[in-house]
C-alpha cells in the first residue's frame, strides 16, 4: 500500500493497490498480504472522479443550451462554450473508460485469483449496459411524446415500427448508445488490459478509427434518413476516445505516485501539447489563417485533430486540478460539483427534460440575454437540487433493503460510464 509523503493530507489522498486507484465501493485489496473479509471498512472514493465528471456535467448543460437559437446568450459567452471550452462530449467519454478500468479491473483480477475467472465481475458489467439501455429507450419515449412535435406525429402514425426502431438502437440518445456498446465490448478490453495487451488494444482501436473515417455511420446506431440526422456519436470513431481513457488506468496510478517534480514535468508536456492543438483547432485566437498542426479539426463526425483536442484538453484538465487540489477542495461549489459527477446518469438524463423545458422559458422571453443566462444557471441549480434527493432516496433505499455482505461487496455502480457512482 502506498504511503502518503509528509505533508499529505491523508485523508485527502487516494488509495492505491497495485498502482489501480481504489473508488466507489471496491471491498477487496489486490496486496495478498493485506486482504480484508468481504464488508471491510469502505475505502475513500476518489473524489477527482466524481469532480471532472461534475465539470463535465456543468460544461455540458451550457454547451447544449448555448447551440439553440431560442437562448440568447451574448455572442462572447456562446463562442467560449461552443468552442473553446467545449470539451464535455469527449472528456465524459474518456472518464467512461478511465473510470471502468479504476473499478473493475482490480476486481477482475482479484476473481482470478478466488474463483479462477473473471466473468462474475464481467457480468455486472453486461448489468450496467443493459440498465443503460433500458434508460435510454424509455427517456427517448418521454422527449418524443413531450417535447418534438415531429417525432410525436410519426410515433402516432407508426407506434410499432417506432418502437422496433428504439429497441433496435436506430433511434434514441446515440451518446448513451454508445456507452451500452463500450459497456458492452468492455470486458474484452479489461482482459487485454489485464494481459498486458494494452498496445494490441490499442492499436484495434486505432485501425477501426481509421475506418470510421472512411465511412463512419456505417456501423453507426443513429443513420441519417428522413426525419432525423445522423448521430454525433459514431461508435467506430468515439471508440478510440473510450479506449484511451480505459488506457489511461495504470498510467494514472503511476502518475499519482510519482514525484512532484515529475508530476510538474508531465503536468508541463501535456500543457504545450493541449495549447498547439488549441490554438490549431482556433487559429484566429493568434491571427492565422492556418493551423499550426495539420489536421482537421471536427466534431461531427469526429476528426482526428478534434480527437486529440478532446483527450489533450480533458488530461490537461485532470493535471491541473490534481496539481491544485487542496485549493479547489476548499472552493464553496466542491461538493456540489462532485455530487453531480456521482450521479452523473440521473443528471444527464434529467437534464435532456429540463433542457426543453428550459428551452419554452427562454421562447417567452426573446432576446434577454442576461435572464436566459440566469436560467441556464438555475437550470443546474435545479439539476443539482434533483440529483440530491435522488442521492439521499437511494441511501434510504439501501439502508432499508439491508443486503448480505457478499451482496455489499459488490453492488458499486460504474460511476463514470454516465453512471451514479
Amino acid at each position: 500500500m502506498v504511503r502518503c509523503r509528509p505533508g499529505e493530507n491523508e485523508d485527502r489522498r487516494p488509495k492505491y493497490v497495485y498502482g489501480v486507484v481504489l473508488v466507489d465501493t471496491l471491498k477487496v485489496s489486490d496486496t495478498p498480504s493485506d486482504t480484508p473479509e468481504i464488508g471491510a471498512v469502505k475505502p475513500k472514493r476518489d473524489e477527482r472522479l466524481d469532480f471532472w465528471r461534475g465539470l463535465c456535467l456543468i460544461d455540458m448543460i451550457l454547451v447544449h443550451l448555448a447551440y439553440y437559437d431560442e437562448v440568447q446568450f451574448s455572442d462572447f459567452f456562446r463562442g467560449m462554450l461552443t468552442d473553446y471550452t467545449r470539451f464535455a462530449a469527449g472528456g465524459f467519454v474518456f472518464l467512461s473508460g478511465l473510470c471502468l478500468g479504476i473499478i473493475f479491473l482490480p476486481r477482475a483480477i482479484k476473481a482470478i485469483e478466488k474463483i479462477g475467472n473473471p466473468f462474475a465481475v464481467y457480468r455486472k458489467i453486461w448489468a450496467r449496459a443493459s440498465k443503460i439501455y433500458i434508460v435510454q429507450i424509455f427517456s427517448s419515449l418521454l422527449l418524443t411524446w413531450f417535447f418534438d412535435p415531429v417525432l410525436h406525429k410519426e410515433f402516432s402514425a407508426h407506434p410499432v415500427r417506432f418502437l422496433f426502431d428504439l429497441v433496435c438502437m436506430r433511434r434514441g440518445n446515440d451518446l448513451l448508445l454508445l456507452y451500452v456498446c463500450m459497456l458492452a465490448l468492455s470486458p474484452a478490453m479489461l482482459e487485454l488490459i489485464r494481459r498486458r495487451l494494452w498496445l494490441m488494444l490499442a492499436l484495434i482501436s486505432m485501425l477501426v478509427f481509421r475506418i470510421g473515417m472512411m465511412d463512419p455511420y456505417r456501423f453507426a446506431f443513429i443513420k441519417p434518413f428522413a426525419t432525423q440526422p445522423g448521430g454525433k456519436f459514431p461508435v467506430l470513431l468515439w471508440q478510440m476516445v473510450f479506449v484511451s481513457g480505459m488506457l489511461c488506468t495504470r498510467p494514472l496510478a503511476a502518475f499519482d505516485r510519482a514525484r512532484q517534480a515529475t508530476k510538474l514535468l508531465v503536468l508541463s508536456v501535456i500543457g504545450v501539447l493541449a495549447t498547439l492543438i488549441i490554438l490549431s483547432a482556433y487559429p484566429d485566437l493568434i491571427n492565422r489563417t492556418t493551423p499550426i498542426i495539420p489536421l482537421t479539426y471536427i466534431k461531427v463526425p469526429l476528426s482526428i485533430g478534434e480527437y486529440f483536442r478532446y483527450t489533450l484538453t480533458t488530461l490537461l484538465i485532470m493535471l491541473v486540478t490534481d496539481a491544485t487540489w487542496k485549493s479547489i477542495t476548499g472552493i464553496p461549489f466542491f461538493r456540489f460539483i462532485c455530487m453531480l459527477g456521482r450521479n452523473s446518469l440521473f443528471v444527464y438524463v434529467a437534464h435532456l427534460f429540463m433542457q426543453e423545458m428550459t428551452i419554452m422559458i427562454a421562447l417567452k422571453f426573446p432576446g434577454d440575454g442576461h435572464l436566459h443566462l440566469v436560467l441556464g444557471i438555475g437550470m443546474i441549480a435545479i439539476l443539482g437540487i434533483l440529483a440530491y434527493v435522488a442521492e439521499k432516496f437511494m441511501q434510504s433505499m439501501k439502508q432499508s433493503r439491508q443486503p448480505d455482505q457478499g451482496r455489499l461487496a459488490g453492488s458499486a455502480t460504474v460511476g463514470a460510464v454516465v453512471g451514479d457512482g
